[in-house]
């Protein structure tokens, strides 16, 4: 190791790979992702939940290095391995429900000296063939930590989102086009002819019964398009409502809906968190599909954002058409390929020959 990635004094690191050793952890834990900049996805509650559930369901072991200051943690580094035709392949812990993975470093450390430690002690500790890490911005410490690795970049993409330059949601809409704010008050004086309104969550109780509604609404949406989620996959449904309930713990959760004498025709999943709302996961009712509640439930966040003081809504990853219409920004998200041993190396070869274009003749 060099001498610019040498663990500092009085500095430990330690590889969680059970249960038990999880758990303690908790407190630690949330001590650090209160640190704003964290997001949803790295906090202890989403990690916690994607554990208890789908990781507990599909056998995933955990690996998740710690770098410790005495007995204050300082860093985490949150991964797990699966199996997959014999090879052991180390990825996030809730890589697939989490649309931004990453590290969570203390503010005061240098973040290259402590990722360096973090994943060297991985890479010692073995028992995988090849690291799969999906979900990495470009522009955090990270990925240019990952990049020294000499990474093969298996896939490219954006995730897109809205800078809150508004100071209320009526100043937004009075900056859209002409054609946008007919649109937006089209869609609104129909849901209001039709008896529907825009509600925001309020209790225990309702956030329940929407999220159970929510996903009663999104898997024929999925079907009909031949999508697969992770609300289908064992312990799916218990995940979404346990991370949702940790989120209401801590006062970031934002779920709305459009309904009408507790009929809901859309619903709308977010997070609040440091400014950012995270616009995770919609769905509606198809009887209702000609009212386009969905893009109502879009225009109330932006409104809400704004309203709030909020600094970004981030519609995450997906390239779906009705981002084009808000102007979003794009951020590129990557998904990179670290091979460990003979076997995971050969496994990479080999796959990259497959996903490669044929020549042309």
């Amino acid at each position: 190791m060099s001498a610019r990635g040498a663990r500092p004094p009085g500095v430990a690191v330690r590889i969680i790979e059970n249960l038990a050793d999880f758990e303690a952890l908790e407190t630690a834990w949330r001590a650090l992702d209160a640190d704003a900049e964290v997001r949803p996805f790295q906090q202890f509650g989403w990690i916690a939940s994607w554990v208890r559930t789908i990781g507990l369901a599909g056998k995933w072991r955990l690996k998740i290095a710690t770098l410790w200051q005495a007995d204050r943690l300082v860093a985490v580094l949150p991964l797990s391995i699966r199996r997959s035709k014999g090879l052991r392949i180390l990825e996030w812990a809730a890589a697939r429900v989490s649309d931004y993975c990453d590290a969570i470093v203390d503010a005061g450390l240098d973040r290259e000296t402590a990722l360096n430690n973090l994943w060297e002690a991985v890479h010692k500790s073995g028992g995988f063939d090849v690291a799969r890490l999906n979900h990495i911005r470009t522009d955090t410490p990270l990925f240019d930590f990952l990049g020294t690795l000499d990474p093969w970049t298996e896939t490219r993409e954006d995730s897109g989102g809205i800078p809150i330059v508004w100071s209320s949601g009526a100043e937004w809409l009075q900056g859209q086009t002409s054609g946008m704010r007919d649109r937006v008050k089209y869609n609104s004086r129909r849901m209001n002819k039709a008896g529907f309104e825009v509600r925001l969550c309020d209790s225990e109780q309702s956030r329940v019964r929407i999220i159970d509604t929510m996903v009663a609404q999104k898997r024929p949406w999925l079907a009909a398009r031949g999508l697969s989620s992770f609300i289908d996959a064992p312990g799916g449904v218990e995940f979404l409502q346990s991370g949702v309930a940790a989120s209401a713990a801590r006062g970031e959760l934002h779920l709305s809906t459009v309904e009408n004498a507790g009929s809901i025709a859309a619903c709308d999943l977010a997070f609040v968190r440091g400014g950012i709302v995270y616009s995770y996961l919609a769905s509606f009712d198809p009887e209702y599909r000609k009212y386009s509640f969905g893009r109502v439930l879009t225009d109330s966040l932006i409104a809400w954002a704004c309203d709030n003081g909020m600094r970004r809504l981030d519609l995450l990853l997906g390239a779906y058409d009705y981002k084009t219409e808000y102007n979003c920004t794009l951020e590129p998200v990557r998904t990179l390929v670290v091979p460990r041993s003979m076997i995971g190396r050969a496994a990479l070869f080999f796959y990259r020959r497959k996903a490669a274009p044929p020549l042309k003749a």
